[in-house]
């Protein structure tokens, strides 16, 4: 049976926990557990998790996901969350949805296309999957036997790289570039790498999961550490 509940924590916090299936129907044994605590300063963290690879689509891997209900709730009400939320503005400075983005400039498909195939790790080609639009492109990765499909995008955020940059107040710093990596879930993403430089081009890469028999389930055919690598070279400075 799902569990669905509402917990009040001693600091006056509230955590909402959620133990159930991806597909309420039961058509497959994929659990779906989903941890959330409101803290009392306005923070909102959420961890979801599953006991398959993927959230669809994917045999399961475990009996249940991997970290219990208590060690969720733990994680979240962690205090190394602190400087992250500290970090953020406050509610009422954060741009809605309705106002106008920071100023920004975008190169051609081609040339996104271009610098993003001479920057392929060694044994790898990638050539262009379509036609693309202004800015962003996706591109067939070949290796070997095996393939995969990485999207870019680039902006040049220069006229405006001050207030654009608030959006990577909780980025590591490489170089003087402000990087945010994050894996995908449930979906055909596997990496995703948004790196702000430092010469005010935003550069964005994410790598969805290839195939091949020489790729595990889930796997892409370009790492973290390879997307970051191709986001800071200085290719991207021209164009």
């Amino acid at each position: 049976m799902p569990v669905c509940r509402i917990e009040s924590l001693p600091d006056g916090s509230v955590l909402r926990i959620h133990q159930g299936l991806e597909y309420p129907d039961g058509r497959a044994d994929t659990k779906y557990w989903s941890a959330l605590p409101a803290g009392t300063d306005g923070r909102v963290v959420e961890v979801n998790e599953w006991n398959a690879p993927e959230a669809k689509g994917s045999p399961v891997s475990r009996p249940v996901p991997p970290l219990s209900v208590a060690r969720l709730t733990a994680a979240l009400r962690s205090r190394a969350w602190d400087p992250v939320v500290a970090d953020l503005p406050p509610a009422g400075e954060r741009r809605s949805a309705a106002s106008p983005g920071p100023s920004r400039t975008v190169p051609s498909s081609a040339w996104v296309a271009d610098v993003a195939g001479s920057l392929m790790p060694p044994g790898l080609i990638g050539v262009p999957a379509g036609q693309g639009t202004d800015g962003r492109v996706g591109l067939t990765v070949k290796g070997g036997v095996n393939s995969g499909l990485p999207e870019v995008l680039v902006e040049d955020h220069t006229a405006d790289l001050a207030g654009y940059g608030g959006r990577y107040r909780a980025a590591q710093v490489r170089d003087g570039n402000r990087v945010l990596v994050s894996g995908g879930t449930g979906s055909q993403v596997r990496w995703r790498v948004d790196v702000l430089r430092s010469d005010g081009r935003r550069v964005l890469l994410e790598a969805h999961v290839g195939s091949g028999p020489e790729l595990r389930q889930g796997q892409a055919m370009l790492d973290a550490e390879q997307l970051i690598a191709m986001a800071v070279a200085p290719g991207w400075k021209a164009g």
